[in-house]
């Protein structure tokens, strides 16, 4: 074995692991009502601001902080207790 490979044990598993959770995070967003996927793909993937989703959605602000705060809290959830039905 080469000096130092032994190290890598450790990040190799935390790539696994951060893997997993985005895999795990992925799959919550998906199983999230349409209201609720659709402004948290928008902030988180797409980079917009709440003002510039508030345009595109034709919504008010507040309300997209509203949905943005229930999708939130409905992927902490999923991600912490499965996938159960709620």
């Amino acid at each position: 074995m080469l000096p130092g490979l032994h190290d890598m044990q450790p990040l190799q598993d935390e790539m696994q692991s951060n893997t997993a959770d985005k895999h795990d995070i992925y799959y919550a967003v998906l199983d999230l009502p349409l209201k609720y996927r659709t402004v948290i793909y928008l902030f988180y993937y797409e980079g917009y601001k709440i003002e510039e989703i508030s345009k595109i959605l034709e919504m008010k602000e507040s309300t997209i902080k509203s949905q943005l705060m229930r999708a939130r809290e409905k992927l902490k959830t999923k991600v912490k207790g499965g996938f159960e039905d709620e």
